[in-house]
């Protein structure tokens, strides 16, 4: 199965755990997710993000379809959004 498989699959409240889970570090049950684990929740997290994500969407970061990541500029109030390219180093 694909990742874009799985995310179109994914229930909303699998993703809230996913979620949760990576940004403490254990599943709900107190079990300690593994460096493997946390790379890959990550994964289909954000891209759960950028295939749900609202054009009114506050959130301050977004990933795009090409991997790079697009954050509202600095030097402008308006709703601006730049382009930021991020190197993905897998887990060993």
């Amino acid at each position: 199965m694909s990742i874009r498989q799985m995310v179109a699959s994914m229930e909303h409240s699998t993703y809230l755990q996913l979620k949760q889970a990576v940004e403490l570090g254990k599943w709900p049950d107190g079990t300690q997710l593994s460096e493997s684990q946390r790379a890959h929740s990550l994964q289909l997290v954000l891209a759960y993000d950028n295939q749900h994500a609202s054009q009114n969407d506050d959130e301050p970061f977004r990933i795009k379809a090409d991997g790079s990541l697009t954050q509202p500029s600095k030097k402008s109030s308006s709703q601006e959004r730049q382009t930021v390219t991020i190197q993905h180093r897998r887990p060993e």
